[in-house]
């Protein structure tokens, strides 16, 4: 933001409203809040470019405590994994491919498939879709409080991720969670 012009940092909680929303979007928000002169595809393009910056400063993307075991007890419980975000497939590509997890799931759904970004449920309803599951019978497992009402909007069981490096409101789940350990798979598996 400072290199459009605005003074200060982002708060937390301003930075929260964006989180969850596909980067053309974030864009006209940003546009629209501050002002700003640029075109959206512009600033589209600038927060590309701070994404790759950002990528190559940190070096090897690492997976969070506890992902890996997590999608293996899926996995061993032969259920389908979808990953619906509103982030670029080249994004997406990247960063799961760093993590070494690109094969757990059965379906990657970004948000340039989906017509409406988070906090519209499309992203969900298309990644169920995409699994041949009844939405009423998917979990979502979501860090953002957009991602949450796109899960509750597609009519879906929402876990509140709190295990993020931004802070979220998750309060709004129907159940919150620390880390992955603590989402217990048998608890929703059909009897």
């Amino acid at each position: 933001m400072k290199d459009q012009g605005v003074e200060g940092d982002l708060s937390a909680e301003a930075l929260s409203r964006f989180t969850g929303m596909k980067t053309d979007l974030i864009s006209k928000c940003l546009q629209k809040e501050f002002h700003l002169p640029k075109t959206i595809a512009e600033l589209s393009k600038d927060q590309d470019l701070y994404f790759d910056e950002e990528v190559k400063r940190r070096g090897r993307l690492k997976p969070m405590e506890g992902l890996e075991d997590f999608l293996q007890r899926l996995r061993a419980k032969r259920l389908k994994i979808a990953l619906a975000t509103s982030s670029d497939r080249v994004w997406v590509r990247y960063v799961l491919k760093q993590l070494e997890v690109t094969d757990y799931f059965d379906t990657v759904v970004t948000g340039e498939e989906a017509k409406a970004s988070k906090p519209a449920p499309d992203i969900f309803l298309l990644a169920a879709k995409r699994t041949g599951s009844d939405p009423c019978d998917c979990v979502v497992i979501e860090d953002s409080a957009n991602g949450i009402r796109a899960g509750k909007a597609a009519g879906m069981y929402v876990i509140g991720f709190k295990g993020s490096r931004i802070w979220q409101d998750t309060s709004s789940a129907d159940q919150e969670v620390e880390r992955f350990a603590e989402i217990e798979i048998d608890r929703f598996l059909k009897e």
